[in-house]
């Protein structure tokens, strides 16, 4: 078809414009290009589609859409542009540079995330990125109570031992309450100090037992470490008819011999633990070398002489005869004789033992001075059938004998 420029319509492969090609007059502005609205065809500045269109936001990436040109921000380490580095803060890009294209390229210098499972942790790939990351349980002593990990048990159970009782039976895991009870069988060793009794620390579990001893009645030593009585703290005093070999008390302290004393005889008394029997006068008579004189007793109220004895010539001796309890050994005399103004004279005395019945023996006793105790050579046994014969040399009327004593011993 002919046009009023005398072109033809018609298919071409190449239409070389050498300047411009003009829409009614109109070579339009710069970077405008044609367009036709299916009817007409004009110059109109290009429509430039979203950046969100052109680049998709992924991590670290902030796309404003509003304003041409539109920004880009990115938080990554850094941000290269068409070759040029820049830092992460907004950048400024214009989608029609270079004909509409330009290359944007991105370094994040941080290292690639890398989740690995671990002892206890367990990871689930979800799709593209996602993880999730749980705890790996072996679902016996540890369980979830909902999205929460609780213990279940311990792995090994506690066992009831000597002594040891649960309130239900005899192993403990704590998966459930029970009360342990112990039973005390007393064999804890705890000492004591009891009345008597000294306990003393050594150091340690060490301990020393000792007796708290008096030291008074009694030892805690007494020979290889025993404990032992020294003597009671109340002496035991003989009374009437007792007697102790020594002294007159026992406490224990000393060994003694106790004694039943039987009554003394009579005419015997203990004087200082001797025993003495008093010579009786009216024993005395005289011998048979006179027939014609005797022996008499003074009474004229001397105090000198006065209950004395004598002969009544001077040519006769006295002769007594006693009696030895039974019982009771003779073993010394004693005889004082004085002259008529009462001092001390010395006669001889002689001893003897005579048998009264059943034969007709006698025996020498020994001999001695008066004035003092005379000890016999042999003593004399109290018996039925013997007397003791006591015979003073007198050699003077005036010889007064005032008596003395017989020195017994229990036999």
């Amino acid at each position: 078809m002919a046009s009023i420029t005398g072109l033809r319509s018609g298919f071409f492969t190449d239409i070389d414009v050498v300047d411009s090609i003009s829409i009614n007059g109109n070579v339009g502005l710069v970077n405008q290009v044609l367009t036709s609205d299916g009817t007409n065809t004009s110059y109109e500045n290009p429509t430039v589609p979203p950046a969100s269109d052109l680049v998709s936001a992924g991590t670290g990436i902030t796309i404003t859409t509003s304003g041409n040109p539109e920004t880009i921000a990115t938080n990554v380490k850094s941000l290269v542009l068409s070759g040029t580095a820049v830092v992460s803060t907004p950048q400024t890009f214009n989608p029609n540079a270079n004909g509409g294209s330009q290359t944007i390229t991105i370094n994040d210098t941080d290292t690639q995330l890398t989740l690995a499972e671990g002892s206890g942790i367990d990871i689930t790939n979800l799709g593209g990125l996602n993880r999730r990351i749980a705890a790996k349980i072996d679902a016996d002593t540890i369980v979830f109570d909902g999205t929460t990990m609780e213990v279940a048990k311990v792995p090994n159970q506690l066992t009831a031992g000597t002594g040891i009782s649960f309130s239900s039976g005899t192993t403990y895991d704590g998966s459930g309450a029970i009360t342990i009870t112990g039973t005390d069988t007393n064999t804890q060793l705890n000492l004591t100090e009891g009345s008597g009794i000294s306990i003393t620390n050594t150091g340690g579990v060490n301990r020393t037992i000792a007796m708290n001893a008096d030291g008074s009645t009694l030892n805690s030593n007494v020979g290889s470490g025993q404990a032992g009585v020294i003597k009671v703290p109340n002496a035991l005093t003989a009374g009437t008819g007792i007697s102790f070999n020594s002294g007159t008390t026992y406490d224990g302290s000393g060994a003694k011999t106790i004694s039943v004393s039987s009554p003394l005889p009579t005419g015997v008394f203990d004087v200082g633990g001797d025993f003495r029997m008093t010579i009786n006068l009216a024993n005395f008579m005289t011998n048979d070398d006179s027939t014609y004189y005797n022996v008499v007793s003074e009474d004229d109220g001397s105090s000198k002489i006065h209950g004395a004895i004598k002969p009544t010539h001077a040519v006769v001796e006295m002769v007594g005869y006693f009696v030895i309890p039974s019982g009771y050994d003779a073993t010394a005399v004693r005889i004082d004789i004085t002259d008529s103004g009462g001092s001390g004279i010395t006669r001889d005395l002689t001893f003897e033992s005579f048998t009264t019945y059943g034969g007709t023996t006698f025996a020498d006793l020994g001999d001695g001075p008066t004035g003092s105790e005379q000890a016999f050579d042999v003593a004399l046994t109290g018996a039925s059938d013997k007397l003791l014969i006591i015979k003073i040399d007198t050699t003077s009327a005036d010889d007064y004998v005032r008596g003395g004593y017989i020195l017994l011993e229990e036999s």
